[in-house]
C-alpha cells in the first residue's frame, strides 16, 4: 500500500528547500513556510467553512497565502488561496 501525504507532511517537505523559510505557526494551523513571498500554511482536517475563517484570520494583507488541509477521505488534501478565501476550494490525492 502506497503511503499518503498529509499536509504537515507537504509543508515539512517544501521546509527542505533551500531558501524555504518556517514561520510561527500556532493552533489550528500546525506548520507554515514562506516559500518565494507565499505563505504555505498546514491545518489540521477542518470543515470548510473553518478553513475558510482561519484563512481570514491568518492572512497579513499583501503576502499570498496557501492553506492546506486533510480532506476526510486519506491521501486527500484541500486548498484555499492563495489570493482570497472565497475563491473555489482546490483539491488533490497526495500520495509520497
Amino acid at each position: 500500500m502506497r503511503a499518503r501525504m498529509t499536509a504537515s507532511d507537504l509543508v515539512g517537505a517544501l521546509a527542505a528547500i533551500p531558501g524555504v523559510r518556517r514561520l510561527a505557526a500556532a493552533s489550528p494551523i500546525v506548520a507554515s513556510v514562506d516559500l518565494a513571498g507565499i505563505e504555505v500554511a498546514a491545518v489540521g482536517g477542518q470543515a470548510e467553512a473553518a478553513l475558510r475563517r482561519t484563512w481570514r484570520e491568518r492572512h497579513r494583507g499583501a503576502i499570498p497565502l496557501l492553506m492546506i488541509s486533510d480532506e476526510a477521505a486519506d491521501g486527500v488534501l484541500i486548498t484555499i488561496g492563495p489570493a482570497d478565501a472565497d475563491g473555489p476550494r482546490g483539491g488533490v490525492t497526495a500520495g509520497r
